[in-house]
């Protein structure tokens, strides 16, 4: 079985979203990002009260981690933050081009209807087993924008 915490509408405030974050061992983020090219960790997720930077999230998970002085973007921040596998957009993808990519819980989540468990290891097989479903369905310019960056589990 399969727990998870949903927060929307009220409760999607950059607090409830670092508290679930220390909750959950899997965390799906569907709302706008913004990269900041100029400061990194002010990249950030939309929430209805305030942006919840990269900077919140790493300070919150791993506050002694040394990560680079480079730019990094909205996935690899997850990740630096203790993520073993993080499915993400490299930029901005269109909202009816995102929601095609929800065929990657049908093939990730698959075989917990017979008794099977949640398997982080599986991310790069659902993700190209997705990549191929949305090909007819998504124009190549924002099929490209997403990316799967795993640490090798």
């Amino acid at each position: 079985m399969v727990n998870r915490t949903t927060i929307s509408g009220g409760a999607a405030t950059r607090a409830g979203a670092l508290e679930v974050l220390q909750q959950n061992t899997w965390v799906h983020l569907a709302c706008h990002g913004k990269q900041d090219l100029k400061q990194p960790y002010n990249s950030h997720f939309v929430m209805r009260d305030e942006h919840l930077t990269l900077l919140d999230i790493m300070e919150k998970h791993i506050p002694q981690a040394e990560t680079p002085d480079e730019v990094i973007h909205l996935a690899v921040g997850i990740q630096f933050s203790g993520f073993k596998s993080v499915v993400g957009t490299l930029w901005e993808v269109h909202d009816p081009v995102a929601k095609h990519v929800e065929a990657f819980y049908r093939y990730i989540f698959g075989d917990l209807k017979d008794g099977g468990v949640v398997d982080c290891t599986k991310a790069a097989w659902a993700f190209n087993c997705t990549t191929h479903a949305v090909k007819t369905k998504m124009p190549l310019e924002q099929r490209i924008v997403f990316a799967h960056i795993d640490i090798g589990v």
